[in-house]
């Protein structure tokens, strides 16, 4: 369980900032630059550069950018199968449970997986 957690911790660190995939998307279609200088400018790797000009290709987004930025972040990271793997324990129920005598918190989680 704390595998898929973490797993799914990393995959949202990854999703980049709205403003720097508006600045990238500017700087690919209206500048012409190369990935390799847009992620120099927008201080990121290149491989993140090809990943958002890819899926904003696949999205059939172009600059400029007249999406709201819920409904950008919507298209360009769609939601997985994985995303409704995690089931988070019932706090009421541990809280309860937690009152009694020789309960321990790793017992009840132990319980809950």
């Amino acid at each position: 369980m704390l595998k898929v957690r973490t797993l799914k911790r990393w995959l949202m660190m990854r999703r980049i900032n709205v403003h720097k995939i508006r600045e990238i998307l500017k700087l690919k279609y209206d500048s012409n630059l190369s990935v390799r200088n847009i992620a120099a400018s927008c201080n990121c790797s290149k491989s993140t550069v090809q990943d958002i000009l890819k899926r904003a290709e696949k999205a059939g987004i172009k600059y400029p950018v007249v999406l709201p930025t819920k409904k950008l972040i919507e298209i360009l990271y769609p939601p997985t199968e994985g995303d409704n793997l995690i089931h988070e324990p019932d706090v009421n129920y541990i809280h309860l449970e937690m009152k009694k005598k020789n309960v321990t918190l790793m017992l009840l989680l132990s319980k809950c997986s």
